[in-house]
């Protein structure tokens, strides 16, 4: 279950859950795009999934921890940089690795 959450001019305008039904990797993604989802907060994310995910021009924001609506506060602000949002085991230059969509 995806929690799909649209901002505009820093505020958060609305909200809606969807649900993903297939178990295909293309599907999953084309999903995503269809949606017209531009950036994804996730915790642990594979590098094939990635990989497919930034190819469709969706930038990826991994390696993320913490209760939504305080992860959602901390996007906002652009705080989610800060330690106590990082997963356990993901170190620093792990995580800048992926900011931005490019892998280093």
């Amino acid at each position: 279950m995806l929690l799909i959450v649209e901002v505009k001019n820093g505020c958060i305008v609305a909200r809606h859950h969807r649900t993903i039904d297939s178990e295909m990797p293309i599907s999953r993604v084309s999903v995503l795009s269809e949606c017209g989802i531009r950036i994804i907060i996730c915790g642990a994310i594979s590098q094939f999934y990635a990989h497919m995910i930034e190819a469709h021009g969706i930038r990826i924001i991994p390696f993320v921890t913490g209760e939504i609506e305080r992860v959602l506060d901390a996007y906002l602000h652009n705080a989610l940089f800060l330690p106590s949002f990082r997963m356990p085991g993901c170190g620093k230059q792990r995580r800048l690795r992926y900011r931005g969509g490019r892998r280093g």
